[in-house]
């Protein structure tokens, strides 16, 4: 089963695998930064986003977000150096691969726009 990953994988390149992920990156970034009540600790770029729901605890979020097929996962991700670099103790991560397009980025973003009750899933 693992060939057939590697095959898809050398089927697209590397090289255009960076660029869907870079665009897709940016959008995300682009749209994350128009929400009033989302933190974004990574820059445009990154294909792994942090980020927080202000207000709201990261698992809570990705509980959430899981109720609607949005598979997100919250923590610290064996990086303690962030704790050294921001105050949270907890983030949300969402994380692009070649798989991803702009309309997941739209159904995630629509989400945590209109979240409702984080609480209810």
């Amino acid at each position: 089963m693992f060939d057939k990953s590697l095959e898809f994988f050398e089927a697209i390149g590397y090289k255009k695998t960076q660029d869907i992920l870079t665009k897709l990156s940016i959008y995300l970034h682009e749209k994350l930064s128009k929400l009033d009540n989302v933190e974004v600790f990574s820059k445009p770029g990154d294909f792994i986003c942090l980020i927080n729901v202000k207000g709201i605890h990261p698992q809570d979020v990705a509980t959430y977000l899981g109720s609607k097929n949005i598979y997100t996962i919250s923590g610290i991700f064996c990086a303690q150096y962030l704790r050294n670099l921001y105050s949270e103790q907890s983030y949300l991560r969402i994380s692009l691969g070649i798989y991803n397009n702009f309309s997941d980025i739209d159904k995630l973003v629509e989400e945590l726009k209109n979240g409702g009750d984080f609480y209810a899933f």
